[in-house]
């Protein structure tokens, strides 16, 4: 059964990564991670998408500030499957988070907020987590 996970608090810096493993759930329709200030100012939202019957393969990020969405990104590159490994590693490199994606694919998304450090972090959804990683 998946159980959200928060991190308050956190003072990533630029230039630290976070490493998060974990695997997919059997009936797995979402999971998301999220990164900001705080849960109404998330510099950073991703969302994978999960194969289910041949759906299209466009992970979605974006930011929220004070409850607001900001500008989608879209990255047509990856799905995961049900039952499978996650392993994805965020860069926080300052003006943009750097995503590795398993397969060893990465992509860029802007920190639209401008901020200097990360104090959030939560993972939900139809992930059965197993570790979080700082380096």
């Amino acid at each position: 059964m998946p159980k959200d996970f928060y991190i308050l608090g956190m003072n990533l810096l630029q230039g630290m990564e976070i490493k998060i493993s974990g695997s997919v759930l059997p009936a797995a329709k979402k999971f998301t991670f999220n990164l900001g200030k705080f849960e109404n100012n998330l510099d950073f939202h991703f969302k994978p998408p999960i194969h289910i019957r041949h759906l299209t393969s466009i992970i979605c990020c974006n930011s929220l500030e004070n409850g607001l969405p900001g500008q989608e990104g879209k990255q047509a590159h990856f799905l995961f499957e049900p039952e499978s490994k996650v392993e994805v590693v965020i860069t926080f490199e300052g003006n943009h988070f750097t995503v590795t994606l398993p397969d060893g694919f990465h992509f860029n998304f802007p920190n639209h907020l401008n901020l200097d450090k990360i104090d959030f972090l939560e993972i939900t959804g139809d992930l059965d987590l197993s570790s979080v990683e700082f380096k």
